[in-house]
């Protein structure tokens, strides 16, 4: 929130916008930053906002079954702003990116390979009902 603080005060009519997004991927979600009144300005970060409706966030298990809320996951992404793969990496790709259900789908910060029961930092979280 302190860039968003600081941006405020040096450009005072500017509008602010919040844009998520992951290298595998364009935006993928977003918040409008620009009024205080609609902010917990008591929070440390700024929301990443909601998810744009062209694409989707699952929260899948080891069997790649999407997990109730409060199940932990691995976290992929999916829809028209993904990437097709890694160019000219295609070892790397074959890693990270998946095809569920004729949807392809991408573990972005899925390391190389996981020893059993290890998960890669940052890449597992817990569904909520917000996701479903």
């Amino acid at each position: 929130m302190q860039l968003r603080n600081k941006t405020r005060q040096m450009v005072p009519g500017a509008a602010i916008h919040n844009l998520y997004s992951i290298s595998e991927c364009h935006d993928v979600s977003g918040s409008d930053l620009t009024l205080d009144s609609s902010l917990d300005m008591n929070r440390t970060y700024c929301p990443v906002g909601k998810l744009f409706s062209f694409c989707r966030v699952l929260i899948l298990d080891d069997e790649l079954a999407e997990v109730p809320a409060g199940v932990r996951g691995e976290i992929y992404v999916a829809g028209p702003t993904l990437a097709r793969g890694y160019l000219r990496r295609p070892e790397m790709t074959a890693k990270r990116f998946i095809v569920r259900n004729g949807e392809l789908l991408c573990a972005p910060r899925r390391p190389d390979a996981w020893p059993p029961g290890l998960r890669g930092a940052g890449s597992v979280t817990r569904a909520t009902p917000q996701l479903r």
